[in-house]
């Protein structure tokens, strides 16, 4: 089968297990329909804007926002910055293991730790009576939407273990569909080394989280790796092209929808 549509079916899986991820931060049911709208558009602005993750949870909560409520979209979407953070941080860590002996392996291992702790503080702060009365105290006219958004956050466990699993496999996803561009490219993919990539790939989305689409800054850490991923730097470079047309395609894709299918809430 040629590479484009295993690519594209691995991105739409990428897709669904953000949706599944979003359920289980939201702790209730949402039409299809809708969530996967939500997260069509999510993915383009995942995949185009600059700091990528909260763009896709503003996008997400505008779709979202008009069937479960605002303050319940964002808590949900924070939850989500969380396991972003855990689920990164294990991939990292998992490709510090399959890069050890190099320079990169103590770079991803930084990654990771830093990460987890910001994936931590993050869940403990969004969980904590004392800082939502803070808040409260702070903008008493939003208690309501205060109150709301503190009673989604303390759903589930503190390390988000769900939503963390859902974008982890996500994430393995990932790695599957490198072995996919490797192998097209006339390499010889092993799961070692499309892990190694793909904890490249994240680095480079860590240092570029400002550029838009992390264009020219994933493919320049790819090359820079290239030594430590055992390639050239001609082939990782293009590694990182390829699946940035994938993804960019795609986006187009879910910028449409949301324009063109934007769901209106049961009256």
């Amino acid at each position: 089968m040629p590479v484009l549509p295993l690519c594209v079916l691995c991105e739409l899986g990428r897709v669904v297990c953000e949706a599944a991820a979003t359920r289980l931060a939201l702790g209730r049911r949402v039409p299809w329909g809708v969530m996967t709208l939500a997260h069509l558009g999510a993915y383009a602005a995942i995949t185009v804007f600059p700091a990528p993750r909260p763009a896709a949870e503003a996008m997400k909560t505008t779709v979202l926002g008009e069937h479960v409520g605002v303050p319940e979209s964002a808590s949900a979407g924070a939850t989500l910055q969380a396991a972003t953070f855990f689920s990164v941080g294990t991939m990292c860590l998992l490709a510090a293991f399959a890069t050890r002996g190099t320079p990169l392996s103590w770079v991803l291992l930084g990654n990771t730790a830093l990460l987890y702790t910001l994936g931590t503080l993050l869940r403990v702060v969004m969980r904590s009576a004392r800082a939502a009365a803070w808040f409260v105290k702070r903008w008493p006219k939003r208690q309501n939407a205060i109150e709301r958004l503190h009673a989604v956050a303390k759903t589930g466990h503190v390390l988000a273990f769900g939503p963390s699993a859902c974008l982890l496999l996500s994430l393995f996803i990932k790695v599957l569909e490198q072995v996919f561009i490797t192998q097209s490219m006339g390499g010889t993919p092993t799961l070692e080394g499309s892990v190694a990539n793909e904890g490249v790939r994240l680095i480079g989305a860590s240092i570029g989280v400002l550029v838009p689409g992390q264009m020219g800054v994933r493919e320049a850490v790819f090359a820079f790796s290239a030594k430590s991923l055992g390639t050239t730097a001609a082939h990782a470079t293009a590694i990182s092209l390829f699946t940035h047309a994938i993804e960019l395609s795609l986006a187009f894709i879910g910028f449409a929808a949301v324009l063109i299918f934007r769901a209106k809430p049961k009256k």
